[in-house]
């Protein structure tokens, strides 16, 4: 269920600290594209890393942020709830977490992460592939941060354990400017919906 009646974009990204400043510095423009065009932000809840850095961009520029987290200590101690959002959600469990994220997204863009960004990436693409989620996945792939990803998704077709790859919808794109322009043909068909 949508909270807003806004063009929403759900960020998967990852929340180390240690990540290259190239990947940070695309987080803060991401986020300050979709704060600029006063679309939604929902995005796992952090301050930290590319999480952090997304939701504070969006932010300054005026956008509404919306961040998820769920109710686990050794979450919440490595990856610290941000209280300066918009609204701040807390689900039961990471499932209920990513059900939320989901539903609220008209798109989802993937930033480079770890075992987390995967998680909820390869979730969508499944739902996807099972007609329960309409949203197309934009990968950023940023210093071909995605190409393993790109070339297992080509495996796993090769080897016809995705058979029907047509029912996935996915790009992957290799700069934030040709994500930006997607973004706003995305956000003009939702529009005219």
């Amino acid at each position: 269920m949508k909270t807003k009646p806004k063009f929403s974009i759900t960020v998967y990204c990852g929340a180390t600290t240690e990540a290259k400043q190239t990947h940070v510095d695309l987080a803060h423009d991401l986020g300050e594209f979709i704060g600029q065009n006063d679309w939604a932000l929902y995005y796992g809840g952090s301050t930290k890393g590319l999480m952090g850095a997304v939701a504070e961009s969006a932010l300054k520029a005026g956008g509404e942020v919306h961040g998820i987290s769920f109710e686990n200590e050794f979450l919440i101690s490595r990856e610290p709830r941000n209280d300066n959002l918009t609204s701040q959600f807390v689900a039961k469990s990471i499932h209920a977490r990513k059900e939320l994220l989901h539903a609220n997204a008209d798109v989802i863009v993937v930033l480079p992460g770890g075992l987390g960004t995967l998680d909820e990436t390869f979730e969508a693409l499944t739902m996807q592939y099972l007609d329960i989620l309409d949203a197309p996945i934009l990968f950023i792939n940023n210093q071909d941060f995605w190409n393993p990803v790109k070339a297992l998704l080509q495996h796993l077709t090769k080897e016809k354990f995705v058979k029907d790859p047509l029912r996935l919808n996915y790009k992957m794109i290799d700069t934030l400017e040709e994500t930006k322009e997607l973004l706003l043909s995305y956000a003009r068909e939702w529009q005219s919906l």
